[in-house]
Parts: structure tokens; C-alpha cells; sequence
């Protein structure tokens, strides 16, 4: 477990959206862990091409959850549904076991290679897609 918390990953836990509200968000959403009791809100600028130019969050999250948000927040601007979409799909894979090939710009996914053994703690790894997913969703 102590793998679970290293040096990276605690770095990332620091890098988180700025605080609500957003002025001109035209997209929001809350998701919630139910196991760990994290909960991510989020407002979103979601420009004529669908894509992020602006994020503001309410993160009140257990280590993996900002972790994954600070992940995300190095790669928001101009990311689209499917983006977002597809690097879910990347964590959940990573989280199952399995080592994707991954674009250089999403690689710190590969720190929670060492949740792969914590399954009660994955949702709260994905909470930021959830919550980016159902922003969009909102959206369209």
C-alpha cells in the first residue's frame, strides 16, 4: 500500500482545479464514490468545437481522487468528450491489470497501477472522468 501513495502520485494530489464558482460555465456536474465518500464537482467552458477551455472544482476527494484530478487538470485544455472518454477507458484498463500504450501526455495514468489490487478505491480513481462525463453529457 505504501507504493499507493508515492512521491508522484502525492505530487498530483496538489494540482487540483481552482475553486468554484466559474464565471461563463456552460457545463456542470457532481459524481460521487460511495465507498470512500468522495465527491468531485466541477463547472466547465465548453467552447463551439466541444472542447474544455476552462474548469473549476470542488474536490473533496481521498488522495487517488485528486490524484487522478491533478492527472486530468495537466491535460484539460482542449479536450474533447471522446478525449476524455478514451483516457477513462485507459485508467480503468490500467486498474484491471492490463498496461495500455499510452500517449506521452497521459502517462502519469500509470501511477495507479498500484491501486490495481485496492478495488473498493477504483471509483475514486475514475471520479474526474465520471464527473467530466456527465458535465459533457449535460452539455450536449
Amino acid at each position: 500500500m505504501n507504493e499507493l501513495y508515492a512521491q508522484r502520485m502525492i505530487e498530483l494530489t496538489h494540482n487540483l482545479p481552482k475553486p468554484l464558482p466559474l464565471i461563463g460555465a456552460n457545463a456542470h456536474a457532481t459524481a460521487h464514490a460511495k465507498m470512500c465518500g468522495s465527491t468531485i464537482e466541477i463547472n466547465l467552458i465548453i467552447n463551439n468545437a466541444q472542447q474544455i477551455t476552462d474548469i473549476a472544482g470542488n474536490i473533496d476527494a481521498c488522495a487517488l481522487g485528486k490524484a487522478a484530478t491533478g492527472v486530468v487538470i495537466n491535460n484539460i485544455y482542449l479536450l474533447s468528450l471522446p478525449e476524455i472518454q478514451q483516457a477513462h477507458e485507459w485508467l480503468k484498463l490500467i486498474l484491471k491489470g492490463e498496461t495500455p500504450d499510452l500517449p506521452t501526455r497521459w502517462q502519469d495514468l500509470l501511477i495507479f497501477t498500484a491501486a490495481r489490487d485496492v478495488p473498493l478505491r477504483h471509483a475514486s480513481c475514475c471520479l474526474i472522468f465520471t464527473a467530466l462525463e456527465k458535465a459533457f453529457k449535460g452539455y450536449l
